[in-house]
């Protein structure tokens, strides 16, 4: 598990996050700051659960085919510029969902 918090970054954490080959929970909290996440071909190969919370700013999730095989469910809370998830994580178990229209 890993657990990012406050650290309000400005580059996008998710290219490098998803090299990790053994990583199965990621919790973003007010980790990120900017306005889009991108998940590319064959990132996150072992990852489970996906936590993002208070990431304000954030408004895009781009979400590559292969990324994220493993995932069963996610959370996202506090994203209140967020309205949309990307077509393939609609069939995932949604953990909880606050603020996402």
């Amino acid at each position: 598990m890993m657990i990012l918090s406050s650290s309000e970054l400005t580059e996008d954490p998710m290219p490098t996050l998803g090299m990790l080959p053994n990583l199965r929970n990621l919790d973003l909290f007010r980790a990120y700051g900017g306005k889009e996440i991108t998940c590319s071909d064959n990132s996150f190969s072992q990852l489970e659960i996906l936590r993002l919370d208070c990431l304000e700013n954030l408004g895009r999730w781009h979400l590559a085919t292969s990324a994220m095989p493993h995932i069963k469910g996610f959370a996202i809370s506090r994203c209140p510029k967020l309205h949309e998830i990307p077509e393939r994580m609609k069939d995932v178990e949604t953990l909880k969902r606050d603020r996402l229209n």
